[in-house]
């Protein structure tokens, strides 16, 4: 199936359901505006090596992008904008720019997240080689990459902008956050005014297909982070092996108005670095 170049809008379809949904393998969906529509925009559903490509979606009053069970899909060169407008659906269920959930081998690049009343770009559950890279990630009510009870992933060369200013508990609210995931690499962000800057959590949350879901073997590098807020991990279950389990931050540069969290506490730049962190970072206000 091929659909290029039409408008969907004002579609009445249900909660988590798109306007435009892909059910089988190889779909192409490319050059669309999808806008004003009751759900999702354009949906994946147990398809594999969909290409959704310069699409224009905004304003549709659950999420831009939706993906569920698929492999080996590509979204790329997208706008993502003012989804969730309305405050329709609670984000936390699911709300904003993307939801992806339990997929393989997913590759987002090149999008423009923003104004999205929730995360600008989210993979929830189960997801699996992810790979986030080239977006430009703005003014997202949460975080601006949420990478959240998953596997592994790579975040690189991404820009994320005030981010986060509606979820600025505890944190949360990071330009990336990563949240009871394991096996991430990130690496040549750029991330400016947002709530908070790279953030790792672990929760109690329980496992998937691939074990435990374990914020672990976490690696942070060469990434610059201005003017925004924490960086660094913290955990609310007194389980303190998010610290030693392979979780690490090195490269990085600071500037600004810049924190970190470690070892259940906010530290200084000093501290910071005597836990082993960004030996070769550096830091200036």
């Amino acid at each position: 199936v091929h659909i290029q170049g039409i408008e969907v809008t004002n579609y009445g379809s249900p909660a988590q359901h798109g306007a435009i949904e892909a059910r089988g393998d190889g779909w192409v969906i490319i050059g669309n505006e999808v806008s004003y529509n009751d759900a999702v925009g354009i949906r994946v559903y147990d398809a594999d090596r969909a290409i959704v490509m310069d699409n224009n979606v905004h304003h549709n009053d659950q999420t831009g992008f939706g993906a569920s069970f698929t492999t080996d899909s590509l979204f790329e060169n997208n706008v993502i904008a003012y989804n969730n407008y309305n405050n329709t659906f609670n984000w936390g269920f699911e709300a904003g720019g993307t939801k992806f959930w339990s997929t393989t081998n997913l590759v987002v690049r090149g999008n423009h997240s923003h104004h999205n009343r929730g995360p600008g770009l989210w993979t929830d559950h189960d997801n699996v080689g992810t790979v986030y890279e080239g977006n430009l990630v703005e003014d997202n009510y949460a975080a601006g990459i949420f990478h959240e009870i998953s596997y592994n992933a790579t975040i690189r060369n991404n820009t994320l902008r005030r981010n986060g200013f509606g979820h600025d508990a505890w944190l949360w609210g990071g330009g990336i956050t990563l949240s009871s995931s394991g096996g991430v690499k990130v690496y040549g962000n750029r991330l400016e005014d947002n709530h908070n800057g790279i953030t790792m959590v672990q929760q109690s949350r329980g496992g998937g297909d691939l074990g435990a879901w374990k914020t672990r073997n976490n690696v942070v590098t060469n990434n610059t982070i201005i003017d925004s807020g924490i960086s660094g991990a913290a955990e609310d279950i007194g389980d303190d092996t998010i610290f030693y389990d392979g979780n690490d931050f090195q490269g990085n540069t600071y500037i600004g108005d810049s924190g970190w969290e470690w070892n259940g506490g906010r530290v200084q730049w000093s501290t910071w670095r005597n836990y082993g962190l960004d030996r070769n970072g550096s830091f200036r206000s």
